[in-house]
């Protein structure tokens, strides 16, 4: 009886903890959304707690993140760790039910001090958490994000965009330069998409000049994100119907 009891008392705290926590492989989204401007990329890091409980992050020193960069080659152009010095000591950070942690990190489009050209790389960042609520995560694929970023030319593209409202009616104006006589355009939040790709029309004089163009989105304000930002991308089409030119834009944060 007396060892009987022992085994009870020995399970029972692991007991208690399986019924408010019980597991990491769905409890919790990782992504890295890149809102490329004429000079500079912001990269949004955020870590979204989907459990009904508080989630807490270990990390076994202050960078809670990598961020790199890769050209179409896989050649690294940048790399969020170079040249940053870490607290060697072990962070925590908690997140409570259905709410999302963001950090925001800046680069200027330069390798060794020099612009890199117009075109598309890829984004890659890495949570670097060792355990969540004291468990390790087992699912590789939790812990990174992908996503391209399109390095705008200055020449062509966009540019004196401006957005006005709010809840789920945004007006959208700006100028565009190019061959194409139309904008594209798609409106995510960096999880989901929630208008597929639409179209305006330009009417364009001279094609060596800026237009104006102008729009207005509307997303059903019970779809839009609790907790996020929602973007508008747009983009233009090249003669091999390619895209190009992609700027994204935030509509609102939330």
């Amino acid at each position: 009886m007396r060892v009987l009891m022992c085994i009870v008392l020995f399970f029972f705290p692991m007991m208690l903890n399986a019924d408010a926590y019980e597991g990491v492989d769905k409890d919790f989204n990782f992504a890295v959304v890149p809102l490329a401007g004429p000079d500079k990329v912001d990269f949004q890091i955020l870590i979204k707690n989907n459990a009904n409980v508080p989630l807490e992050f270990e990390f076994s020193n202050s960078q809670l993140y990598e961020i790199i960069v890769k050209n179409k080659a896989g050649k690294e152009v940048y790399a969020y760790s170079k040249g940053r010095m870490f607290l060697q000591a072990i962070q925590k950070i908690t997140i409570e039910p259905n709410q999302v942690y963001k950090r925001n990190e800046t680069w200027d489009y330069k390798l060794d001090g020099v612009k890199l050209p117009a075109g598309e790389y890829i984004v890659t960042a890495e949570l670097k958490v060792k355990k969540v609520n004291g468990q390790p995560v087992g699912s590789p694929q939790m812990l990174t994000s992908s996503k391209k970023l399109a390095i705008p030319d200055s020449s062509t593209g966009f540019r004196n965009i401006e957005v006005s409202g709010e809840k789920g009616t945004y007006s959208i104006t700006g100028e565009v330069k190019g061959d194409d006589r139309a904008v594209f355009y798609t409106v995510e939040d960096g999880h989901n998409q929630y208008l597929a790709e639409q179209r305006v029309l330009i009417n364009k004089i001279k094609l060596t000049e800026w237009q104006r163009f102008s729009f207005t989105i509307q997303v059903s304000p019970e779809k839009l994100p609790k907790n996020g930002t929602l973007i508008v991308y747009l983009y233009q089409r090249s003669s091999q119907g390619e895209n190009e030119n992609t700027l994204p834009v935030v509509l609102e944060r939330f």
